[in-house]
Formats: structure tokens, sequence, C-alpha cells
């Protein structure tokens, strides 16, 4: 079975299937501007293009072999956002890594904390690896206007 090296949330990933990658803007803590007076909606998501990407390392003994790696997205509430599975094989002895790069649109934002990427092989419950990131709600800004500055 191959071996799943990481996985990481980011901005975006520039790579070329047999060259280097480049992780861009990688997730640590994901600022959300609140509105004065507009509370979040239930459910509420931020439209952002966003990469799980995850390097694996091939066992020569499984070439051509395919596998499934599902990938799970927990907003900080716990709560299932998404499951998405993509499935990969090593077909060269001589390569002796499997990247896996998932294109997301949205990020789940009802709630503050921590929101979890959990990796898997399909057919197994047993996560191989996760990636976390913590959403965090900046307070609403304040608009001043030329009456409330005084001189």
């Amino acid at each position: 079975m191959p071996k799943l090296k990481f996985v990481v949330a980011c901005e975006k990933t520039i790579y070329d299937q047999t060259g280097p990658v480049s992780l861009i803007n990688i997730f640590q803590k994901m600022k959300i501007q609140l509105h004065a007076g507009i509370p979040l909606p239930e459910k509420a998501i931020a439209p952002n293009q966003w990469s799980v990407f995850c390097l694996w390392e091939n066992d020569p003994r499984e070439v051509g072999v395919q596998f499934t790696q599902v990938v799970r997205v927990f907003a900080p509430d716990n709560t299932l956002f998404m499951e998405h599975e993509v499935t990969f094989q090593n077909n060269d002895v001589e390569e002796y890594q499997t990247k896996v790069n998932l294109m997301l649109t949205s990020i789940p934002i009802w709630s503050e904390g921590i929101a979890v990427v959990r990796v898997t092989l399909k057919g197994s419950n047993v996560e191989l690896g996760s990636y976390r990131f913590d959403i965090q709600y900046l307070p609403p800004a304040s608009t001043v206007t030329p009456d409330d500055v005084q001189a």
C-alpha cells in the first residue's frame, strides 16, 4: 500500500506530474471579515478556490495497482463539509512518489475554529494523514464618517 508522506491545504499548487511542486499560501489561519449588522447565514461558505495536495510514496511491488484516495473536509463544528475521491496509480517502477491534487471551490465558514482535512484510502477507515487550519472571525470594521473625526 502506498504511504501518505504529507497532506496540505493551500491556496494553489503549481506542478508538473514529473516535476517539482510549488505550494502557494499554505493555510494556517483564515481570517473572515464580518459585516456589521449582517449575521452569517446558516452553513455559510466562502467562494474561494483552494487545493488539498497529497504526496504518496509508492511501493515498487504495486506498479499498475489502482488506489482511491478519499479526502474529507470537516468544518470547525466537526460537520462533514465535503468528501471527494481521487483514483491514482503508479505505472513506473522508477517513480517513487505520486502527487494527487484536489481543487476545491468553497470553504466552510459557518463557525469559527479548526477546520480539518482528513485522508484515507477507499475501503479503509484508517486515517492516514490530516491537515488543520484555523478559521477566525474578525470584528466588523467600523465605518468612520467625517462627523466622527474631531479637530
